[in-house]
């Protein structure tokens, strides 16, 4: 949240009710420039340097960015994961340690 605030950094946020229908859920990848994307896969990590395939991860970019909320949407997004996770963990701790 900290490094929200900060010049160089953009938070972007996709709500989980956005409409994936241009942008289905790929794997997690990492742009470092317009050279290379690290790709995050079950069972390996990609390093992508072609130009054609570090341009089809920008395309991708581009559409995730569209659907992010940025700013204080955002932030309401987190702020909204945080207290459900709360509820969530505090009913948890109520009810006892699980015993099978």
């Amino acid at each position: 949240m900290e490094a929200s605030v900060l010049d160089s950094v953009e938070l972007g946020i996709i709500p989980t009710n956005a409409d994936r229908r241009t942008m289905p859920p790929v794997e997690d990848f990492w742009m470092f420039d317009d050279r290379q994307v690290n790709v995050e896969l079950v069972s390996a990590f990609l390093t992508v340097t072609q130009a054609g395939e570090v341009r089809r991860y920008s395309e991708d970019f581009t559409r995730l960015t569209a659907l992010a909320h940025r700013g204080g949407p955002a932030l309401t997004l987190i702020a909204a994961a945080v207290a459900s996770y709360a509820r969530s963990s505090g009913a948890s701790e109520r009810a006892g340690p699980h015993t099978d």
